[in-house]
C-alpha cells in the first residue's frame, strides 16, 4: 500500500526538482564556496528537524501545512529518520568534497532527475513488479541515467559508452536497493555514482 498519494507525490518531486540549484552552485562555486554554503544548509535542515520533534508549535506549523501530506512515514515527526531533504543537502557536500565538479554534478544530476522519473512513470504506469518497485519506474530510471552521463561525456567527462551503461545500471541498483538496505537513496545515489565515475574516469 502506498504511503502518500500520487498528487502528494508530484508535490514531493517538484520540491525535489527545486534542489537543480544545487548542481549549478556545485558546477560553478569555488569548492571552499560551495562548501560553506552546503554546510550551512545541512545545519539548517538539521535543526528543522529537531525542531518539528522537539517543538510543539513547529511541529504544529508542520502538521497544518501542505508538508504534513508528504513526508512518508518513517519521516514523520515521530519517527527518528531524517527527510528526504537531510540528505539531499548531505548529498551535496559529500559530493563536493569527494569529487569534481563535473562528476559531482552528474551524480546529484542522476539523483534528482532519474529519482523523479522513477516515482512518478513506475507509481502512474508501473505495472510490472520488480524487486518490490516497478519495472517501468527503474527503466525510466536508467533511461534518465543514460542520458545524463551521455550529455557529461560529451561535454568532457572521460568515459566511453561500455562505462555510460556500466554506472548507468549501477545507479538503477541503488535507487532500487537502497529502501531495501535501510539507506536513503538521495545519498547512495549521489556517493555510488560519484564513486564509480572517479573510479572510471581515472582508468
Amino acid at each position: 500500500m502506498t504511503e502518500i498519494s500520487y498528487k502528494a507525490e508530484i508535490y514531493r518531486k517538484l520540491i525535489h526538482l527545486s534542489s537543480l540549484w544545487m548542481v549549478v552552485a556545485i558546477y560553478f562555486l569555488t569548492e571552499m564556496r560551495a562548501v560553506i554554503l552546503f554546510s550551512f544548509c545541512v545545519t539548517c535542515v538539521l535543526l528543522f528537524e529537531i525542531l518539528r520533534r522537539k517543538s510543539e508549535l513547529v511541529d504544529t506549523i508542520v502538521r497544518k501545512s501542505f508538508l504534513n501530506n508528504i513526508f512518508r512515514k518513517h519521516e514523520s515527526a515521530k519517527s527518528f529518520s531524517p527527510s528526504g531533504a537531510f540528505f539531499v543537502v548531505l548529498a551535496a557536500l559529500l559530493s563536493v568534497l569527494f569529487f569534481s565538479k563535473v562528476i559531482a554534478a552528474t551524480a546529484f544530476l542522476i539523483m534528482i532527475l532519474g529519482d523523479t522519473a522513477a516515482a512518478l512513470i513506475g507509481r502512474r504506469y508501473g505495472k510490472t513488479k520488480f524487486f518490490g518497485k516497478s519495472l517501468e519506474g527503474s527503466m525510466s530510471f536508467f533511461i534518465v541515467s543514460l542520458f545524463i552521463l551521455s550529455v557529461s561525456a560529451f561535454h568532457g567527462l572521460p568515459i566511453n559508452i561500455l562505462s555510460i551503461v556500466f554506472t548507468a545500471l549501477m545507479a538503477t541498483f541503488l535507487e532500487l536497493f537502497s529502501k531495501k538496505l535501510h539507506l536513503d537513496d538521495n545519498l547512495t545515489i549521489v556517493i555510488g555514482v560519484g564513486a564509480i565515475l572517479t573510479v572510471l574516469a581515472n582508468l
